[in-house]
């Protein structure tokens, strides 16, 4: 094999490894490009569904916020009464607590 054959090799060798090297990165690009593309799809999805979800929060909130405005309003003595309940069963519960950690 003379000079002139092996550099018409080594060129058509360079030439393929470069088309290669041209397809595979337009691949990449295709692939990067689909990813990209999912990641906003599923993005806008997310932000529509919390923004659905939490419009359903504050409407259940409001709509809950009338009764307990009219119960507070017809049965203050009971929610008073309630309120004193719930604060004597925390107070137990953090004296049961301390008392477990001072024994530690």
């Amino acid at each position: 094999m003379n000079q002139r054959t092996g550099e018409m090799v080594l060129s058509a060798a360079e030439e393929a490894v470069s088309d290669n090297l041209d397809r595979l990165e337009a691949g990449v690009d295709r692939a990067v490009d689909r990813a990209k593309d999912t990641v906003h799809q599923l993005r806008a999805m997310t932000e529509e569904m919390t923004e659905r979800t939490l419009t359903r929060v504050r409407e259940t909130w409001e709509r809950q916020l009338l009764k307990i405005e009219g119960a507070l309003a017809s049965h203050p003595w009971m929610v008073f009464g309630a309120l004193v309940l719930l604060a004597y069963v925390f107070s137990q519960e953090q004296a049961t607590r301390r008392g477990r950690h001072e024994l530690q």
